[in-house]
């Protein structure tokens, strides 16, 4: 489940295109010092995941084959200064691409708001309809409680948030490096 932390980037982005035509090796420094300064903090958010599947954690995820089998957690950082789509970087913590475990742990119970399909009465729904899925819910959030008032994942992003602080500011100063070699090498 990608977790895609936006830093002002119009601004980055802008400067990043037209740097590349006057020094390539700029935008690598920066991607490459971006990666190595969050990849760390991914690495946190991973590890602070528990393995659900363990015995007693929670009923059921230890025992699931297939699709909904439990994985290993893992973290990955892009950076692409001057492309994307309004992000200089993003984080993704996910499982192995065939395991839904994590995203169903992760988001279960939240308050989202879904189509039912019965347009005439609102055509919305809460998530859980007639309790189903309660006891799982129960017993995850025995385990850790959903962020950001029961809309934000319960692993994910509420270790985005514990990080979040500290990540910014430091990659605030790593883009404020950035700049200044940017205008040294355009005075050079």
């Amino acid at each position: 489940m990608p977790i895609v932390p936006e830093i002002d980037s119009r601004k980055l982005r802008l400067v990043a295109a037209r740097i590349k035509n006057v020094d390539p090796q700029i935008r690598t420094e920066l991607i490459r010092g971006l990666k190595g300064l969050l990849q760390p903090y991914a690495n946190d958010i991973a590890k602070d995941i528990p393995t659900l599947g363990q015995p007693k954690r929670v009923r059921g995820f230890g025992s699931h084959r297939g699709r909904t089998a439990w994985s290993p957690v893992k973290a990955s950082v892009f950076v692409t200064p001057g492309g994307g789509k309004g992000s200089v970087a993003r984080m993704e913590i996910f499982t192995s691409p065939n395991h839904a475990a994590l995203k169903i742990a992760d988001l279960a119970g939240t308050r989202g708001q879904y189509n039912n399909g019965n347009y005439s009465r609102g055509g919305y729904v809460p998530y859980l309809i007639n309790g189903q899925g309660q006891d799982m819910v129960s017993a995850l959030t025995d385990v850790a409680r959903l962020s950001a008032n029961g809309k934000g994942g319960r692993f994910v992003w509420a270790g985005f948030m514990k990080y979040r602080p500290m990540f910014l500011d430091r990659t605030v100063r790593t883009m404020n490096d950035y700049a200044a070699k940017v205008g040294q090498r355009l005075v050079d």
